[in-house]
């Protein structure tokens, strides 16, 4: 039953968002969305998407900005925080 399957999914990371576990919520929602894709569902993966959006931030496998990256790279290379600043 995918169909149901998805929509507890729904459920379950919007439950998880307001619990404030976010990243958990993320997955789940996603998951959803793609589920609800693939059944052809689109009023459903919308609402999933819908929710995504509430999420707001980027996904944890978003790559860093090169400003982020400058920094991660003195940091590691044993730069003081003063100097990294």
């Amino acid at each position: 039953m995918p169909f149901e399957q998805a929509r507890s999914q729904l459920v379950l990371g919007k439950t998880l968002l307001r619990a404030r576990k976010r990243s958990e919520a993320r997955a789940e929602l996603e998951h959803a969305a793609s589920a609800f894709d693939a059944l052809g569902a689109a009023c459903w993966a919308a609402r999933a998407r819908g929710e995504l959006a509430r999420l707001g931030g980027r996904k944890a496998s978003d790559a860093l900005t090169p400003a982020q990256l400058r920094v991660a790279r003195l940091v590691a290379e044993g730069g003081s925080n003063k100097s990294v600043a």
